[in-house]
């Protein structure tokens, strides 16, 4: 025998339903109706957080940490992630520290949080770096490729090479 634990939910229309959990299991049935025999079907609940990446999508990640690095004339963070000394996974000292990112949707969803965090894990001067590269899902070649940093540090930068009108 079984036992399931039965919590009962008011919704927004104030129905009632009831939510049914069992080892490793969820169902919602309802709305209650007198006299209507309701049954439960227990699907097992999806578990949290992102799938661990596959050894292809690793490989795509770091041969954009090496391609970044490269551009930047500094290195990839060994372990980056994975510990906290090894913050951000590109970094020339002193100068610049980024985060490679990549995504095979016509779209990414950057968030004021995402780049706080680089900003915070940036030391000795750094200025934060976001690489964006946009995927082919079929054969992981590069759409297109961006950087993001803050407004300020692009101005420093435009002012170091000089403008367009300049040249």
């Amino acid at each position: 025998m079984k036992t399931v634990r039965i919590v009962p939910v008011v919704g927004e229309g104030g129905d009632i339903f009831l939510d049914v959990f069992g080892a490793n299991m969820v169902d919602r049935v309802g709305p209650l109706r007198e006299g209507e025999e309701l049954i439960a079907v227990l699907e097992a609940e999806k578990p949290k957080g992102a799938a661990p990446p596959t050894r292809a999508m690793k490989r795509l990640s770091v041969k954009q940490e090496r391609r970044n690095a490269e551009l930047l004339g500094g290195r990839t963070q060994p372990g980056s992630g994975s510990s906290n000394r090894a913050k951000g996974d590109v970094r020339k000292f002193g100068e610049w520290r980024g985060e490679s990112k990549f995504t095979f949707a016509s779209s990414y969803s950057l968030t004021r949080e995402v780049l706080e965090k680089i900003n915070a894990e940036c030391k000795h001067g750094e200025k934060p770096l976001l690489f964006l590269d946009f995927k082919n899902k079929g054969n992981g070649k590069t759409h297109g490729s961006y950087v993001v940093m803050h407004e300020s540090d692009f101005e420093e930068l435009v002012k170091k090479n000089g403008t367009s009108d300049d040249r």
